[in-house]
């Protein structure tokens, strides 16, 4: 059976006990650690890379080394070095 969102909300607000609440916590943090060292296994060292910094322009890197929660980048032709999350990188195809 699967639950909609709205389902697993209302059964967490429900959750009465601190040690429930923190096996759950633990659970949460587990799965996001896992699909975010998925997420870093999608790049390699040399990747030529997009990402939009907070002001929304979009830049282009070259990853220098893949960190457990971070791609760490250099953008060519500057000095400037980025960290992103892998969820905000976007691999530049080899033909463009």
């Amino acid at each position: 059976m699967k639950l909609t969102m709205q389902q697993v909300v209302s059964f967490i607000l429900e959750i009465e006990s601190k040690d429930d609440l923190k096996r759950l916590n633990d659970a949460v943090r587990n799965r996001w650690n896992r699909l975010t060292a998925y997420s870093t296994m999608q790049f390699a060292v040399g990747d030529q890379v997009t990402f939009e910094d907070k002001n929304g322009v979009t830049l282009r890197g070259v990853i220098e080394r893949v960190n457990r929660k971070t791609c760490s980048l250099r953008i060519p032709g500057s000095r400037q070095q980025w960290r992103v999350a892998p969820d905000f990188l976007t691999k530049v195809s080899d033909n463009g």
